[in-house]
């Protein structure tokens, strides 16, 4: 009875099954039916031609019954050189599209590095301009968001954390502040405090934030995402939106909630005026009136008093004025 290609290679295979059993193979891929082929020839193909050889010279004569196992033996080869030729020919076309020379593939890699280089700094890019957006909208001392994504990358040194984590919180924690984009305006540049309506109003742009970022794919938004929800969590569990307490509190979260404070300490907004750093480090150390040390992780604020001169320098280089604001906050109270 002939027998179709496909189930040959079916017995081939179960053969490379019991052979791997005995430990004569491993068969780890569709290779291994080369043995099973090579068992074929010696014990069918090569038998087969010889036979022939043997009848075609006149030194045997073969009954009907050899003639026909000739005839199939042979058939089962003529399956495997067309299986054979297939499965080559699929190689081949794979083979085509990478490219083969080793300085091609080398400058293939590198034209794809450079184009995924240039498409991070792009999307840093937008996000750096996102979030410039929102600062625009609470802050009056200007590059509050490059100030904490440079305190954040010092603090994470600080703490020896992975160089990925380093990379993706300098940029991620310029985000923190996104969801201030729902707040209303005449309650972020309202000159006088807050009423307990417009501070539960206020509190919610961890949540928006949370919102705006929340499921993406990129590991960026998604450490983004999850520092504008937990950054005004405090380590006593006192803080918001969730009340989260000691290591709920996601580590990115706790370092930006340092970094925020600190430089919200030193700046200058429309409710009040900015301190020294001496100032402010007492606070951070000491607490006031509205802030303590037991809101900060233990850890990170021990780090960020480390590096305070660090900080401070950080400060000074990267603080600049920004003109306008004082009208835009008139503006803001008076349509309100």
């Amino acid at each position: 009875m002939d027998r179709k290609p496909d189930e040959i290679r079916m017995i081939m295979l179960d053969r490379c099954r019991k052979l791997e059993a005995d430990g004569r193979i491993c068969m780890t891929s569709d290779a291994h039916l080369m043995t099973c082929l090579t068992d074929i020839l010696t014990n069918k193909i090569w038998p087969s031609l010889e036979f022939m050889k043997m009848a075609r010279a006149g030194d045997i004569e073969m009954s009907d019954e050899v003639a026909d196992l000739v005839i199939r033996n042979l058939e089962d080869l003529s399956s495997w050189i067309d299986f054979l030729k297939e499965k080559r020919s699929k190689e081949s076309a794979k083979k085509r599209m990478l490219p083969t020379d080793r300085m091609t593939s080398l400058e293939f890699s590198g034209e794809i590095a450079q184009s995924l280089a240039a498409e991070k700094v792009a999307n840093r890019d937008f996000l750096q301009r996102l979030a410039s957006l929102a600062e625009f909208r609470d802050s009056a001392s200007g590059n509050h968001i490059v100030r904490v994504g440079l305190y954040a990358n010092k603090v994470s040194e600080m703490l020896d954390l992975p160089m990925t984590f380093i990379d993706k919180i300098t940029f991620a924690s310029t985000l923190h502040d996104i969801g201030k984009m729902g707040v209303p305006a005449a309650i972020l540049f309202k000159e006088k405090s807050l009423s307990a309506e417009e501070t539960e109003i206020l509190k919610e742009h961890t949540t928006i934030g949370r919102r705006l970022l929340g499921n993406s794919p990129s590991p960026l938004l998604q450490m983004a995402a999850e520092i504008a929800l937990t950054h005004h969590e405090n380590w006593d569990g006192s803080g918001y939106p969730q009340g989260l307490r000691g290591k709920q509190i996601p580590l990115a979260g706790a370092i930006v909630k340092v970094c925020d404070a600190y430089d919200t300490l030193r700046s200058r907004h429309f409710f009040k005026k900015p301190m020294t750093h001496e100032q402010a480090i007492a606070i951070l150390r000491h607490g006031n009136e509205l802030m303590s040390p037991e809101h900060f992780h233990p850890d990170v604020l021990d780090a960020f008093l480390e590096i305070a001169p660090v900080v401070a320098e950080i400060f000074a280089t990267h603080h600049r004025r920004v003109r306008g604001r004082r009208q835009q906050c008139r503006s803001a109270n008076s349509s309100g």
